[in-house]
């Protein structure tokens, strides 16, 4: 597997790690919330991605696959958190890690975001490009002194063009509602 980790421009600013062997690849722009914005993988478009509203930088994206942190969803009440956190509108850091061949995305809580939730924190995500798959390793690191409650999400858009064949399976058959917890 020969993977490289290039910087490109066009058809909008992005990096994207490329498995040249298999044409498989990513594309991740680190400065829209760390968002994937493709994934080709055996010669299929895997994920949806509206690039028309990606351009609208004041609306929320539709498409790819958006990091939700410290919520998923929406808390009752008085939160200043909006619907899914921050962390899909943060300015990501991005390395290439050559011995692993796997992308990593970081973000550290700052000023603003301490704002919206007063802990310190460290989220790392590694992102794997497998021949058939994606792999994701997070670690979310609580540097505060007290317990940090918090949540994350994956939130990806993948691309049906035809529900009536589409299966979902593995799935857990409990559901539990995240605000009463039953």
């Amino acid at each position: 597997m020969v993977i490289t980790f290039t910087k490109k421009e066009k058809p909008y600013a992005h990096w994207e790690l490329l498995d040249s062997e298999l044409g498989n690849y990513l594309r991740i722009v680190p400065e829209r919330g760390g968002l994937i914005t493709e994934w080709k993988c055996n010669a299929r478009d895997i994920l949806y991605f509206d690039f028309q509203r990606f351009q609208q930088k004041e609306k929320s994206i539709r498409g790819g696959i958006p990091i939700l942190f410290p919520i998923c969803g929406s808390l009752s009440g008085h939160s200043k958190l909006k619907q899914h956190g921050f962390a899909r509108d943060s300015n990501w850091k991005i390395d290439f890690i050559d011995d692993q061949n796997c992308l990593i995305l970081t973000l550290l809580d700052n000023e603003a975001t301490r704002i919206l939730y007063p802990y310190s924190f460290r989220i790392d995500i590694k992102v794997h490009l497998e021949e058939n798959a994606l792999e994701f390793k997070i670690e979310i690191c609580n540097l505060s002194k007290g317990m940090m409650p918090c949540s994350l999400g994956l939130h990806p858009y993948f691309n049906v063009r035809d529900l009536s064949r589409t299966k979902i399976e593995g799935l857990n058959s409990t559901c539990v509602n995240h605000i009463s917890m039953m």
